[in-house]
């Protein structure tokens, strides 16, 4: 069973995915957030190496902590832990996100994918739970990943029936 994002975390990933996406083409200072996120769409070995990566500037970075709060969920108290600090602090949020991503309990590794449009190079992270994850970032970047791949079907159809006009 997945467990749900709370609205923080859901905040502070998609503040993540518009960061990265809106300097695409530009260096990023808060770690190598494009570069974490791209090899966590790649590839499962490419997500073990980041692991490690991150634990290491965990151990590292002053990140924010969590704190211990009791708090009354439905008429009934509950201990739950939230942000101690400002999480858009430093490169903390950027690490954060990531480690959001990578933990298997949310079961966020597989959605979060480049834009199926090769043009465009921008993340898309589906937070929706049910499913399959949208391969594209929006509806034109749909339209012209479509419009690409059905030349390219046309193109392997007309080749294909060169090649078995020419065996004939």
């Amino acid at each position: 069973m997945r467990l749900p994002l709370r609205n923080y975390e859901k905040q502070l990933l998609k503040t993540a995915i518009d960061y990265v996406n809106d300097r695409i083409d530009k260096p990023i200072k808060e770690g190598n957030l494009a570069d974490w996120f791209d090899r966590i769409a790649r590839s499962v070995t490419e997500r073990k190496a980041l692991v490690a990566e991150l634990n290491e500037v965990l151990q590292q970075e002053d990140i924010v902590r969590l704190a211990p709060q009791l708090r009354e969920v439905r008429g009934r108290l509950r201990l739950e832990y939230v942000l101690d600090g400002n999480p858009y602090e430093g490169r903390s949020w950027a690490v954060i996100a990531t480690a959001l991503i990578l933990d298997e309990r949310y079961g966020l590794t597989n959605r979060l994918k480049r834009c199926g449009n090769p043009d465009c190079r921008k993340f898309k992270l589906d937070l929706n739970p049910h499913g399959r994850p949208r391969r594209n970032c929006n509806k034109t970047c749909q339209r012209k990943a479509e419009a690409a791949a059905s030349a390219e079907r046309s193109r392997r159809r007309r080749e294909k029936a060169k090649r078995q006009k020419r065996g004939k």
